[in-house]
């Protein structure tokens, strides 16, 4: 599936969410406005992606607005960190799968169990499970990014194996 699309699906879903039960944001906006924060990726790899879901987002939810916020690795969880003690947390917030365990263990995150998402069916089932604790969802898969194997030809060559094709 194409990461773009796929990435589109779950952001959708994640601002539907939101959407659905928003009484107030809690990011320090408005309560007219959903604060979001997503990595600097989004920013530069799909930025027509984000746009999108916000657009939905506001088409559904008459007189909401949404403000993104990016975000970078090296420092987005001592910010989130200082937002959750200061009251001002997002209402959405990208985060990457090994980071999510102690913030669910502490209940920073709202229980999203009961919540119909309409692609669920289509998570990886990998990806779904980092965003699941104690038997409740606390998160959604957002996207998959490809990886790559770096290997010594020589070694493998010394050892007979054969070179990976899939």
């Amino acid at each position: 599936m194409n990461v773009r699309v796929f990435a589109a699906a779950v952001l959708v879903a994640a601002l539907a969410v939101v959407g659905v039960g928003a009484s107030g944001a809690s990011g320090g906006q408005a309560a007219d406005t959903l604060t979001v924060w997503l990595q600097v990726d989004a920013q530069s790899g799909w930025p027509e992606v984000v746009a999108a879901a916000n657009a939905q987002f506001k088409a559904q939810n008459p007189g909401w607005d949404v403000d993104v916020q990016y975000q970078t690795w090296p420092t987005h969880l001592s910010r989130f960190d200082a937002a959750l003690a200061g009251g001002r947390a997002p209402d959405v917030k990208e985060m990457g799968n090994t980071e999510m365990t102690k913030y669910m263990a502490a209940g920073a995150f709202q229980d999203l169990s009961s919540v119909s998402f309409p692609n669920k069916s289509t998570w990886l089932a990998g990806l779904a499970a980092s965003g699941r604790f104690g038997g409740k969802i606390y998160g959604v898969p957002y996207y998959a990014g490809s990886r790559l194997v770096t290997y010594r030809t020589d070694l493998f060559k010394a050892v007979n194996a054969k070179i990976p094709t899939s």
